[in-house]
């Protein structure tokens, strides 16, 4: 189970830096992290969300996007309460930001889903006018070796396109179940496996606890019609999602490209 307070305290941590005047003081930082000044706008992004989940599991069901949906938005509701908790006592110790207007703000939708003990305090001052995003965070999350944002596994392993240049890649999370434990891999779910629909519930179930949108891209295979993706898109659009991204295999250049299970040869492979 992942540990919720201490990341609830790296959140208030990590608010706390982004006020000090020691960041507004550096020029660098001051034009990438505060480049709306009259609303402070944050975005506080998690990121592998999906892989704690499937971390020591011995098998995942392919179609359990739903039933992880609950915790997933656990998790985000504890992450908004400490952000928005955070961002009054900040108020009440340096100011509320520059455009603030509490008659205004308090009939934003979001703000009324929040508790009444923090809608209150809300009223009395904010110090950033949103603080919660799920970036596309693709290449930071690579870097880092975990899955990004709320999206699954892409694959277990796969080609990397960069440079002119084709690399073949593991996930981490398999590496390290390999060294671990050995044996056969879990049937973890991918991007590939996962039902498309679940994804948007999903995605749905999180909005409600993120001031700003969610960065999250369905991948379908190459036969999907048309009429899937329609019905994706007015799907997110019912449920109330501020977005999404539809990516059917074959219609751009590859830049990832799933491969086989473990164990079938790949090595001949050519970009």
């Amino acid at each position: 189970m992942p540990r919720w307070y201490a990341r609830e305290e790296a959140l208030r941590l990590a608010l706390d830096f982004f006020q000090g005047d020691e960041l507004r003081a550096s020029v660098f930082l001051h034009r990438y992290a505060l480049k709306d000044p009259e609303g402070r706008l944050l975005e506080a992004t998690p990121e592998e969300m999906w892989q704690r989940l499937v971390q020591g599991v011995t098998r995942v069901e392919k179609g359990a996007t739903q039933e992880f949906s609950w915790l997933f938005s656990d998790f985000r509701f504890r992450i908004k309460e400490a952000a928005y908790w955070e961002s009054t006592r900040l108020a009440r110790q340096r100011g509320s930001f520059p455009a603030f207007d509490p008659k205004e703000h308090i009939k934003s939708p979001f703000i009324q889903s929040l508790p009444e003990a923090l809608i209150q305090a809300v009223e009395k001052g904010l110090r950033n006018a949103a603080l919660l995003s799920i970036a596309p965070t693709g290449s930071i999350s690579i870097l880092a070796g975990v899955t990004s944002g709320i999206e699954p596994i892409f694959a277990l392993t796969y080609l990397r396109h960069a440079g002119g240049q084709v690399f073949l890649a593991e996930h981490p999370l398999l590496k390290r179940y390999r060294r671990e434990r050995g044996g056969e891999v879990p049937d973890w779910p991918t991007a590939h496996t996962v039902d498309p629909f679940q994804r948007v519930h999903l995605q749905a179930t999180l909005q409600r606890h993120v001031d700003q949108s969610i960065s999250s891209t369905v991948n379908l295979p190459r036969e999907t019609p048309k009429e899937v993706v329609e019905n994706l898109f007015l799907t997110a659009w019912k449920e109330g999602c501020k977005g999404i991204t539809v990516f059917r295999e074959g219609s751009r250049e590859e830049v990832i490209e799933p491969l086989p299970p473990v164990g079938v040869c790949t090595f001949c492979r050519t970009a």
